[in-house]
């Protein structure tokens, strides 16, 4: 289709340690496929795993390092207490190969970009255990967010603008739908503010023929208790 739940696929595909792909129309569907296959049979890395030595519990994001395929970076971000001495060692299988290289993190220092990616990461999983139902997962979200000037579904930002850019007076555009193409809408989407006034008057309407049936009703009934 031409708009794809790329979100939901994405997810899927990382949470099973798998690839995603998708194909666009009017593209070979076939080549695309074949291409995809070759490259998930054929993975470069194999069980890759992160060892540390004199380190307290690192909270990390990735938590589980899946197989790395041709063509895919593979990014992991760790949280380390600052000016402790961490040694560690990143271990794969390249074929018949076992990959070992030694790690020496820095933790003198603070890196604010390699943070809020961290962060990012962290806000995702937590995402993924919020929508598995657990609630308090949002409260972490927000701390995290706030803490790192993020934005995500509980949380936003205001810009504050202070200098005025344009002198011209304000004009209204009607804009067309932005539907996907190819997508056409299975019923009228609900409109608004369009028929306020009509609907004012009809509830308007409505209520005085309630009232006058409410006093009709009760005089009826004073006559026939008086009778």
């Amino acid at each position: 289709g031409s708009a794809p739940n790329r979100y939901l696929v994405e997810q899927m595909a990382s949470l099973g340690g798998g690839l995603s792909g998708f194909v666009a129309a009017g593209n070979d569907a076939g080549s695309q496929m074949s291409t995809f296959l070759t490259r998930i049979n054929r993975p470069s890395l194999i069980g890759p795993s992160l060892e540390w030595k004199n380190a307290p519990p690192i909270e990390s994001h990735p938590e589980r390092l899946t197989a790395l395929f041709p063509g895919e970076l593979l990014l992991w971000s760790g949280r380390f207490q600052p000016e402790s001495e961490i040694v560690g060692r990143f271990l794969a299988q390249a074929g018949e190969q076992t990959l070992s290289q030694h790690l020496s993190p820095s933790t003198t220092s603070e890196h604010k970009g390699i943070a809020t990616r961290w962060a990012r990461e962290k806000i995702t999983a937590l995402m993924a255990e919020h929508y598995r139902g657990q609630p308090e997962a949002q409260l972490e979200i927000l701390s995290t967010a706030i803490r790192f000037g993020l934005i995500t579904p509980f949380t936003s930002r205001v810009a504050v603008e202070y200098e005025v850019v344009t002198d011209e007076a304000g004009r209204t555009h009607r804009l067309a739908n932005g539907l996907p193409s190819g997508s056409r809408l299975m019923a009228a989407l609900p409109s608004g503010g369009e028929r306020e006034r009509r609907d004012v008057m009809v509830g308007v309407m409505l209520l005085l023929t309630g009232l006058v049936m409410a006093g009709v009703q009760r005089r009826r009934l004073k006559s026939e208790g008086s009778s």
